[in-house]
């Protein structure tokens, strides 16, 4: 994007899609945000949706993992401190508020 995207992190679903997961980092005078996007690839990554934003707020420096009943975990981190997760349980599509 036009602003600082920083730790990209790539996955592929069981569909076959890649999904890219990286946060934004925005500053405007003293404010600053820091939202996590996603964009998905449906052939093998020669196109790519644009940025979607599924967590404000929080950033996310690892990768999308599998977790039991193929869940997808997001780990996420708060930039005042402490850890959270955001879940897919449709293979990337939609994610739950950070929790």
């Amino acid at each position: 994007t036009k602003w600082d995207d920083r730790d990209p992190s790539l996955f592929q679903t069981n569909d076959g899609d890649i999904l890219c997961s990286f946060f934004i980092y925005q500053r405007h005078g003293t404010k600053q945000t820091v939202n996590v996007c996603l964009i998905r690839s449906s052939n093998d990554g020669a196109t790519w949706s644009s940025p979607e934003i599924i967590a404000r707020d929080v950033a996310t420096s690892s990768p999308i993992r599998r977790g039991p009943n193929n869940v997808l975990l997001l780990p996420l981190y708060s930039t005042s401190g402490g850890s959270l997760v955001s879940e897919s349980f449709d293979e990337g599509r939609t994610w739950t508020a950070p929790h």
